[in-house]
């Protein structure tokens, strides 16, 4: 079932600052394609890969999805798929192999020293050492939305440092919200408000329109031709809100699904459904422009998920360790890496159903779908999977297998930030940075 939310309702989720003049080439950088917003996602699973069966074939522009990656198809053209893409940072500091993979992960810093056992009780390290990119990026972005970001979780607990890949700073973690019905009522049970609170918020909207106008004036003299061009049609889009905003008509403008009756968080047989959940949330929170920055992990570092639904008796970790001969378990983790990448298609697909201007939600927004580790029974983090869809609003050039040659992941952290309009040439430890990642933007 689906609620749809008016523009009444929708009106406490929008943005007042999304209204703001465009940043123009001959200003700044350019936004979004069609003056939508940009926003970013990370979507997390674990325990590395099986290398030769999920590495892409061909070249970079004529490529073909390899067996594990098969899901995505119809998602190609919204695809860059990347191998050779290395955490080097996690060649140093404190820990196991499963908890600096998960702390450098978005964060390209190596752990702090701390009391969390490896697993053996032998190693130890604490959190990690800086703030995670999406907590950067959603820092730059602070008041444009309602909410900062969002951290959604699936069975993601264990109360140490393989729990969260997202933080706020140094020792500052940000644990994932694993219930989707406590989601639901933090986003979206306060989208009904009084009409006079609604009154004022529209009398505030409005006021924003009025400013960005005189910004408007101020600037249309000082910039270049094809910026004019923008610049005006933006304010012609700005035009169109302001009328929305005055009208009396309720408008449906975003949905929210009806999550049923409430099923077990934590019950291992309800991960598929839960999963789906928590993507329909994050979509639609940023469909109602809630947030514009959040994240999705699925289990934790060292994932005990069992996939029963799969026929599996032995949890992912366990199948994960096991050697390359046994051919039972690569199947095994074949096919479990396959239903991961289902879920991930789902994500990319409720995306694209949600239009913006010529195209859909997706092409404004990155989304990356890391690994803490690269393969699992040897517990390497150098050729991490790395899978990116949507385009940024033109930043990247997508339909592409781009192949690396051990280059830092740092690397790519710069270009999730300067492809959301951020100036940073450097991201995490800067001895394992060089710039952004090379020909990401084709």
């Amino acid at each position: 079932m689906i609620k749809r939310l008016s523009r009444r309702r929708f009106l406490q989720g929008l943005g007042a600052t999304g209204v703001a003049l465009p940043l123009l080439p001959s200003l700044a950088h350019a936004q979004a394609q069609g003056n939508y917003p940009k926003r970013f996602i990370a979507f997390y699973s674990a325990n590395g890969t099986v290398p030769a069966r999920w590495i892409p074939t061909g070249t970079e522009d004529n490529w073909q999805l390899s067996e594990v990656l098969q899901p995505l198809a119809p998602h190609k053209e919204q695809l860059i798929v990347a191998e050779g893409v290395d955490m080097t940072v996690t060649r140093q500091g404190p820990g196991a192999a499963h908890q600096r993979g998960m702390g450098a992960l978005l964060t390209g810093h190596s752990l702090n020293e701390g009391s969390f056992s490896g697993g053996n009780g032998d190693v130890f390290s604490g959190w990690a050492g800086g703030i995670s990119v999406d907590q950067h990026i959603a820092n730059a972005l602070e008041g444009e939305t309602p909410f900062h970001s969002l951290q959604l979780g699936v069975r993601a607990v264990g109360g140490n440092n393989r729990q969260t890949m997202t933080f706020a700073g140094s020792d500052q973690p940000i644990l994932p919200d694993n219930d989707p019905y406590n989601v639901f009522n933090r986003m979206f049970a306060d989208l009904d408000a009084d009409p006079q609170g609604l009154a004022q918020l529209r009398a505030q909207r409005l006021s924003v329109l009025d400013f960005v106008k005189e910004d408007f004036n101020k600037v249309n003299n000082k910039i270049a031709a094809a910026d004019r061009q923008r610049l005006e049609a933006h304010l012609e889009n700005i035009r169109r809100i302001e009328q929305r905003l005055s009208s009396d008509q309720d408008v449906v403008v975003c949905e929210t699904p009806q999550l049923g009756n409430p099923i077990n968080v934590d019950a291992n047989d309800n991960v598929p459904e839960l999963i789906k959940l928590q993507i329909d949330l994050m979509v639609q929170a940023m469909a109602c422009d809630l947030t514009r920055v959040g994240t999705i992990q699925l289990s934790r570092a060292t994932s005990g998920l069992r996939y029963s639904w799969l026929g599996h008796s032995e949890s992912h970790h366990e199948l994960s360790h096991e050697g390359d001969n046994n051919m039972t378990a690569q199947d095994k983790l074949v096919a479990l890496n396959q239903w991961v990448a289902e879920q991930f298609a789902y994500l990319l697909q409720k995306m694209k159903e949600i239009p913006e201007g010529d195209g859909t939600m997706l092409d404004n927004t990155i989304i990356f779908w890391g690994n803490s580790l690269g393969k699992g029974n040897s517990h390497t983090r150098n050729n991490i999977p790395v899978v990116l869809a949507g385009g940024a609003g033109g930043y990247f050039r997508t339909n592409r297998f781009l192949e690396y040659g051990d280059d830092p992941h740092n690397n790519m952290l710069v270009s999730f930030c300067n492809a959301m309009g951020l100036e940073d040439t450097s991201f995490g430890d800067p001895q394992h940075c060089t710039g952004p990642l090379a020909n990401l933007r084709g």
